[in-house]
């Protein structure tokens, strides 16, 4: 798990150091990113490094997408040279708030995706453990790992996907709250604001009957002291 690395040179004298490094062919994890008009698939090493790919859906069903999603897994181990006894397991996210029972509540493109609980079905199909959380929380977690949260120990990530999320980093921790939504601000709107609230996939509409053609997602990750007003 944690080899030695090269010697490191001192300033002054004695025994240079080793190098502790993170080994990373000692295990590997499986991702997803269920977006409403792609997947994002990842393959990482215990070390960090990772490769990607995605592929587009459109009202596809969930048999069909996990099929899809399995074909992706193979050709990322194929190109890491990883077999999959070496994976410890999948993590999975979906837009959406978490509800009762292991179930998520997906915007209207997926929201077929309501009726599973995705934990089951995700360990079911692919035979791994399996973890499950919304795309606000885990782009805040990547952001922890590989951007702004690695030189800012708070910051708010506002996710614009079809609705509106968001997730808080706290001194370099997630916040969940008691039922895991602590970042759902899109809903603080009552259902007469609903239509009218900021949500991309209201834009994105009306751009649409506007005649124009638009990218079907994006985020923004903001410190906390750039949101204070």
């Amino acid at each position: 798990m944690i080899p030695f690395g090269p010697l490191v040179p001192r300033r002054y004298k004695g025994q240079p150091s080793p190098q502790l490094l993170l080994n990373p062919r000692f295990g590997y994890a499986l991702g997803v990113s269920l977006d409403t008009d792609r997947v994002g698939v990842a393959c990482m090493d215990f070390a960090g490094g990772h490769v990607t790919r995605y592929f587009p859906i459109a009202g596809d069903g969930i048999g069909t997408v996990l099929d899809r999603i399995d074909e992706a897994f193979a050709a990322l181990l194929s190109q890491t040279q990883v077999i999959r006894a070496d994976v410890l397991g999948v993590g999975f996210a979906i837009a959406g708030c978490r509800m009762k029972n292991g179930r998520y509540n997906p915007p209207d493109p997926l929201v077929h995706w309501s009726e599973v609980d995705l934990a089951q079905c995700v360990s079911g199909r692919f035979g791994l453990p399996s973890w499950i959380d919304n795309t606000a929380n885990t782009s805040t977690l990547c952001e922890a790992m590989f951007g702004l949260g690695r030189c800012n120990r708070k910051l708010a990530y506002l996710s614009f996907n079809d609705g509106f999320g968001a997730a808080i980093l706290s001194e370099g921790d997630l916040q969940r709250g008691a039922n895991g939504n602590a970042g759902e601000i899109g809903m603080l709107f009552t259902p007469d604001e609903a239509p009218v609230r900021p949500a991309l996939g209201l834009l994105l509409a009306h751009l649409r009957r506007a005649g124009r053609d638009t990218p079907a997602n994006g985020a923004v990750c903001l410190p906390l002291r750039a949101l204070a007003f």
